[in-house]
């Protein structure tokens, strides 16, 4: 007989949690997770690539973008998101100007040291053209101050000036080996003039490692939305480009989260799992909605027994 110990023995063997949690998993979406993760090495490799993921309101487009780039075991570089709003449509640049003002935060966090190099690297790239960029992305004066009033030029000048200025800015942050991943979200509600830089920029800029990923409603881009002369260039089959149309869950995959939901086996809830797919036509945001009806109607309970 030993005193004062316990032997090792696993445990939790009988657990069984009485709280009702929905997991925060991706299920099936491998195919696409593969899409944007060869996107990634390719753009790691020095190439400029744009992947656009479409579906319908709930299928789960935001979270297959964000799951996927968390899964990338080497993520180097920085990783930026903006969100188009439906009330600022009317602002220019306003997705790109939260995503980048992001980025000028994450620097902030840099040593004195290193941000004096980000200082000098931006300052060079810019020029006497600092202002063309703070006007837009004013956090960027917390690192090279403010900056002089640039040139007045004509409209047309002013706009290649612009489009110019704003590479020569995104190229300070990437290199081989270094990528810059640009996600929009909501593209259906980006500005005109934040459609045109981006085409600019993914097409005629001749960048390297840079990956740009959107997303957007199929229902909500008809044939008059600026977004489609980006779609179009897509369907022409040009390189570094992906469309991703997602589908919803199949039903395989719905009876797999309500079964991790109600920690039990896949066959018990064959029946409730049906009538859950049936309901929400295998969109997530429906089905984690209908399931969490049911369980605050005390429809779906635990049994302590």
């Amino acid at each position: 007989i030993q005193i004062n110990k316990i032997a090792t023995f696993p445990i939790g063997q009988a657990d069984a949690s009485a709280r009702f949690q929905i997991p925060h998993n991706l299920y099936g979406r491998e195919n696409e997770k593969a899409v944007l993760k060869n996107a990634y090495e390719r753009a790691y490799n020095g190439s400029t690539e744009i992947v656009l993921v479409s579906g319908y309101p709930g299928i789960g487009k935001t979270m297959l973008i964000n799951e996927s780039l968390k899964s990338i075991e080497h993520m180097k570089g920085y990783c930026i998101m903006g969100k188009c709003d439906q009330l600022r449509h009317n602002i220019p640049y306003a997705p790109l100007a939260a995503a980048f003002g992001n980025l000028i935060k994450q620097l902030m966090t840099e040593n004195q040291k290193e941000l004096n190099k980000w200082k000098k690297r931006i300052m060079h790239a810019l020029g006497r053209n600092g202002a063309v960029v703070t006007s837009i992305i004013p956090e960027l004066e917390y690192i090279i101050g403010k900056q002089h009033p640039v040139d007045v030029l004509p409209p047309k000048e002013a706009e290649n000036r612009f489009l110019m200025v704003f590479r020569d800015f995104i190229k300070v942050f990437v290199w081989k080996g270094h990528p810059l991943v640009l996600f929009l979200d909501d593209l259906h509600w980006m500005d005109p003039a934040c459609v045109h830089l981006l085409k600019y920029l993914t097409f005629d800029a001749n960048l390297h490692s840079l990956l740009f990923i959107g997303a957007f409603r199929d229902n909500e881009v008809d044939g008059d939305h600026p977004l489609m002369e980006m779609l179009i260039e897509m369907q022409k089959g040009q390189n570094g480009m992906r469309h991703i149309s997602l589908m919803p869950l199949e039903r395989g995959q719905v009876q797999e989260l309500v079964a991790e939901t109600l920690n039990t086996e896949r066959k018990k809830v064959t029946p409730l799992s049906e009538m859950l797919y049936r309901k929400s036509g295998g969109n997530p945001f429906f089905l984690v909605q209908l399931l969490m009806l049911i369980h605050d109607e005390a429809l779906l309970y635990f049994d302590k027994q």
